[in-house]
């Protein structure tokens, strides 16, 4: 799967050192983000332009929602890492941590992705299939209930 076009490494690079992760590195966090992404938020899938306007993502304030989520998510997890435990140390005071690894995505960020995909569906118009050929059928100019052919209905 392609990464969905509204994140790129450079919006990475901007928050860490350059040392710390090669672009092929962050290129694959992106990628899984943006699987994880589509996981949760299934819109995203269709069509991965943020051009089309048929697109959730031709909206703005959407495309730039899904970036921020992404990247939040992403820099979290170079900021924790391996998932190890760590300590804090102060004064007398210590403590050691678990850093969370669960998921990748907060609550809040997956109501985020929802939301998108929520609006996006909102935007479908109604249509109507025709199931016989236009020209087959006659409409009449008068009702048959309408017209008093059979005498009084009372």
């Amino acid at each position: 799967m392609t990464a969905l076009p509204v994140l790129i490494v450079d919006d990475i690079k901007a928050f860490v050192d350059d040392d710390v992760l090669s672009d092929s590195t962050i290129q694959s966090m992106i990628n899984t983000a943006a699987a994880r992404a589509v996981k949760v938020a299934p819109c995203l899938r269709i069509p991965l332009s943020s051009t089309d306007p048929v697109s959730p993502l031709a909206d703005e304030v959407s495309a730039e929602i899904v970036k921020d989520v992404m990247r939040s998510a992403v820099l979290r997890w170079i900021d924790r890492g391996s998932g190890a435990v760590y300590s804090e140390t102060s004064g007398d005071f210590q403590r050691s941590l678990l850093k969370d690894s669960a998921s990748l995505f907060r609550p809040n960020e997956i109501r985020d992705l929802e939301e998108v995909c929520r609006d996006y569906r909102r935007r479908q118009t109604a249509s109507t299939v025709l199931t016989f050929a236009p020209n087959a059928y006659q409409v009449p100019s008068v009702h048959p209930f309408v017209t008093d052919t059979d005498g009084p209905l009372y």
